[in-house]
């Protein structure tokens, strides 16, 4: 069975309802000028994330509803949308967008015509990124930039992606892209996975506090052209988002309300699971191969830790374990925004409430967002700008472990614990046992493969409640007295609060309840400043020149407490019997210091060089590997501008380039060579935090 999906848009009042029917739609993409295939067109249902690309001959083929739109886009053509109606093939032919290659792209520290790149450098715009629904920037991506990977090894709501460019880029060390965002740098993915409790769920995605609505652009340095300005941290890539303003005499407000429904894309009936009879009789036909008696669910039970789990084969039950973890999901989304401009002054402000329920169990997310972009001129020659954003969500996360285990020894029973230890024959409830009133009580909750007492947020909770505020300031003044000359200033902050408590009571952990209460504070504070100068000597020659200076700093405070023995039946820590183990800090300071230039260089308006050289230090190394150097050189040569390319129907443009450059990869443990010893750990640990 294809994946569902019902999409339900509101906007000012109207409330179409979209029910689709997979249908598969094949086809061939051509080029209009050359009238040949065209191999890695994006083709992408719209509003969704589901999407293929086209082989070397480009054709294609995808599995869609049969009331879908179909997006086929293509870098250096025009974009075009298909219904797709009643229709099983459907072949397109895309037209060159030559206009596009005017168009000016951000770059490390500036900005150039897209046409006269000598790196690799791709761009998704607003339009593009409106035709997918997405709850973080790095998800929002998928499918849309080449060379980019973007996969999640969960699909509940609030999990972090992976975002690679051009592959893997090293074995050892992180291979995460540097994010900046506004010319704010930011924390990678997995700088912040650690700023909540993780053990036996899925971790929170800090770039899902960022409204994908406010983005204007996402451009992507691929090649160590792009990237080496960035020096230690550009190894992987770097990812520069830019969010939206307002425009000189454009007045808008815009209200766009989305509802909609999940499921898993592929569940338990597509893969395949006995029922419990099934399972015991392939179980004694396995042990009586051997001359075994029968199977005895007791050898299996008699290992748990609760004495009342015990069985006979009259007892065992058909249990749809899948039942009772998954359900049908579902998404709330509201954007609003309000934007204007004059000739001095310009304002964007937007807000955001979104609500995602998983199609996991008691697995929630919630964020409200607010978003302030003013820019205005004060004075002549001077430009100022405040880009600012704040953000709160609530991560109400279900387990996902098994069997207790490490200093809490909760049962944390979830679906992984579903796919691979809950018997099928194992019931929920025991068949003999009941509690003081009469009801039935829950069959083994102790061993963690009752995920439905686990599941129960009575018995269990590992909620995480993050503040993010992220702002920057920029000056840029343009020197009258010199032509083409301009100085500019960037200060950036992000704040990162998130507090987790995780908490379990006597009917899934042994002898008393239990809670770790864990407050986590994260800061990074950027600073920079550039001279940019553009010139043009006569029609020939061109020179853009940057160069300028960079500051990093960050550092973590944590707290955490763990204790069991609590007093009273609210989910927290409060007054306790028994400590188990505190702790308290500050660490994780880390700095940078840089010193960067490139010059880009244009002849005849067809010949491109560029040179960028970066001097990175980075307290993360030791003394005598602290300061690196980061060289890079490229060029370009725009073919279609010689005469003898005149005439030639079938290329419109055609441009030729090579680069080479260093680039260096800081995302290591920053005591790597240290000798340490730990305080967090007791007797008996399995790991800290466990």
């Amino acid at each position: 069975m294809g994946k569902l999906l019902l999409v339900i848009m509101w906007l000012f009042g109207a409330i179409p309802i979209l029910v689709a029917q997979d249908i598969t739609i094949t086809g061939t993409v051509t080029d209009a000028d050359a009238d040949s295939p065209l191999p890695g067109v994006n083709v992408l249902v719209q509003g969704t994330t589901t999407g293929t690309v086209t082989d070397m001959d480009g054709n294609y083929s995808i599995s869609v509803p049969r009331n879908a739109v179909l997006s086929f886009s293509f870098v250096g053509f025009l974009p075009q949308s298909i219904e797709v109606g009643a229709r099983s093939v459907i072949d397109v032919v895309l037209a060159p967008d030559i206009a596009t290659l005017s168009e000016v792209v951000v770059v490390g520290y500036g900005s150039q015509i897209k046409r006269d790149l000598t790196s690799s450098v791709s761009q998704i715009d607003a339009e593009q990124l409106d035709l997918v629904p997405a709850v973080s920037v790095d998800n929002i991506m998928q499918g849309l930039a080449s060379g980019v990977q973007v996969s999640s090894a969960s699909g509940v709501p609030g999990a972090p992606a992976r975002v690679m460019v051009r592959g893997t880029n090293s074995i050892s060390s992180g291979t995460e892209p540097l994010w900046v965002i506004d010319g704010m740098i930011l924390n990678q993915s997995g700088e912040l996975d650690g700023l909540s409790r993780n053990a036996s769920t899925v971790p929170q995605n800090p770039l899902s506090l960022i409204n994908p609505n406010d983005i204007e652009s996402i451009e992507v340095l691929k090649d160590a052209a792009a990237t080496a300005i960035y020096g230690s941290r550009g190894a992987n890539g770097v990812i520069l988002v830019t969010t939206k303003k307002g425009k000189e005499g454009v007045r808008s407000f815009n209200i766009d309300f989305q509802q909609g429904v999940t499921d898993v894309l592929r569940g338990p009936e597509e893969i395949g699971f006995v029922d419990g009879d099934t399972w015991l009789a392939l179980a004694d036909e396995a042990l009586a191969a051997d001359g075994l008696p029968p199977f005895d669910p007791n050898d299996e039970l008699n290992a748990g830790r609760d004495p009342n789990a015990v069985l006979d084969r009259s007892q065992t039950a058909n249990t749809n374990w899948f039942d009772q973890v998954l359900r049908n999901g579902s998404f709330t989304d509201l954007n609003l925004s309000a934007s204007n401009g004059t000739e001095k002054t310009s304002y964007y402000i937007s807000g955001q409430y979104r609500r995602d329920r998983s199609f996991i169990q008691n697995n929630d997310l919630e964020r409200v967002s607010l978003r302030t972009n003013l820019d205005f001129s004060a004075v002549d020659n001077l430009d100022i700008g405040l880009r600012a954003t704040v953000s709160y969500s609530k991560n109400e996360r279900a387990p996902n472990g098994g069997e207790p285990s490490g200093n809490s020894s909760l049962a944390r029973g979830g679906y992984n614990e579903a796919n691979s230890g809950s018997y099928p024959w194992l019931p929920i409830f025991h068949p003999t046992e009941t509690d003081s009133e009469g009801n039935p009580l829950l069959f083994d909750p102790l061993s963690g493969r009752n995920v439905v007492a686990s599941l129960n947020r009575d018995n269990y909770i590992n909620d995480v409640e993050s503040y993010r505020a992220i702002g920057g300031l920029f000056l840029q003044y343009d020197l009258p007295f010199v032509p083409g000359l301009s100085i500019r200033t960037e200060g950036g902050y992000d704040f990162f609060q998130a507090s987790n408590i995780e908490w379990g009571n006597t009917v899934i952990r042994e002898f008393s309840n239990y809670a770790f209460d864990n407050s986590n504070t994260f800061i990074r504070y950027n600073y920079n400043l550039y001279a940019t100068y553009n010139k043009s000597l006569g029609s020939a020659h061109h020179l853009n020149i940057v160069a300028g200076v960079e500051s990093t700093g960050q550092e973590t405070r944590t707290r955490n407490i763990e204790a069991d023995e609590l007093t009273g039946t609210l989910p927290e820590i409060g007054t306790p019997g028994n400590v188990l183990r505190t702790s308290a800090g500050l660490g994780g300071e880390i700095y940078f210091r840089g010193f960067f230039a490139r010059a880009n260089y244009k002849l005849l308006d067809k010949y491109l060089f560029g040179l960028s050289l970066r001097r990175d230090g980075s307290s993360i190394f030791t003394s005598d590997f602290r300061w690196g150097t980061f060289p890079a050189v490229s060029a370009g040569w725009i073919v279609t501008e010689e005469s003898f390319m005149t005439g030639v129907p079938f290329l419109s443009f055609l441009k030729l380039r090579a680069s080479y450059g260093l680039t260096g990869n800081s995302n290591i443990d920053p005591r790597a060579t240290l000798t340490a010893y730990g305080t967090w750990g007791r007797y008996g640990d399995v790991g800290a935090g466990d």
